[in-house]
Parts: C-alpha cells; sequence; structure tokens
C-alpha cells in the first residue's frame, strides 16, 4: 500500500516495515524500512538494525528476505 506521502507499507517476519519512497537519510542502506514500532530499521539485504546507527539485531528469513528486496526493486526506483 503506498499513501500521499509516498509511504508504503509491507508485513514481513513479524515486522510491520514501511518504507519512504523518497527518504533522505541513507542508513543503514539506500532504500530502507523503518519498523517504528518497534525502533528499528531494516536495510535492503533484510539485516534489522536498532535505529540511529545502532548494531544489528535481527534478519530476515531468507524467504522474507527474497520478498523484501523484490519489493524494494518495484516500489524503489
Amino acid at each position: 500500500m503506498v499513501d500521499v506521502f509516498e509511504l508504503w507499507t509491507i508485513k514481513l517476519g513479524g515486522y510491520k516495515i514501511q518504507v519512504h519512497a523518497n527518504d533522505v537519510d541513507p542508513w543503514p542502506s539506500n532504500p530502507h524500512g523503518h519498523i517504528y514500532d518497534k525502533g528499528l530499521v531494516i536495510d535492503n539485504q533484510g539485516k534489522i538494525f536498532k535505529s540511529h546507527n545502532g548494531p544489528q539485531v535481527d534478519k530476515l528469513s531468507k524467504k522474507d528476505a527474497k520478498i523484501w528486496k523484490e519489493a524494494l526493486a518495484s516500489k524503489c526506483k
């Protein structure tokens, strides 16, 4: 789902991930997603970090990482 602010949401690995199509913050990758309800960010490979340059705390399964990468490729052109 994409809203008027070019924010889209996907649910993977038990996380609600939100992506801004034009996010100016390049960390941890460009593009990347935000898991706002848990204070986390997810890079374009599926690695999950604490927000604000924090350590890696989780990662998506291989299956979910593939879906994540495909979603980024199709929506963040």
